[in-house]
């Protein structure tokens, strides 16, 4: 991206769905089923019941869902580098920490 413009709220907008879908499928494989949602507290809540282990990612679900709003509604809010940064930082954390449980489950051939 070097010498390009990026285009931050375009960027947090697929790190939101990523960690939708990560959150999904953490639950599809800890629970059996998936919740159709695109609240990513509510997601993480659910998951947090089966798996109390993954509470401890509450507060990087907190600030990455706050996003929503300013993607839904780009006029009211403005996303900067810095907001990308920490989003991305916070896709790569919790990206390591949700695919653990499935690629665990694979490993003992329960997927």
């Amino acid at each position: 991206m070097r010498g390009k413009k990026r285009h931050p709220d375009i960027v947090i907008y697929h790190i939101h769905q990523a960690i939708e879908k990560l959150l999904k499928a953490t639950l599809l494989v800890a629970k059996g089923d998936v919740h159709f949602s695109h609240d990513l507290e509510r997601l993480h809540s659910l998951l947090v019941a089966k798996q109390p282990i993954y509470s401890d990612i509450e507060d990087d679900i907190i600030l990455l869902h706050a996003y929503y709003p300013r993607l839904r509604y780009p006029k009211s809010d403005f996303i900067d580098e810095g907001d990308l940064d920490k989003g991305f930082s916070i896709y790569k954390k919790l990206l390591k920490i949700l695919s653990k449980e499935a690629v665990l489950k694979r490993h003992r051939g329960d997927l």
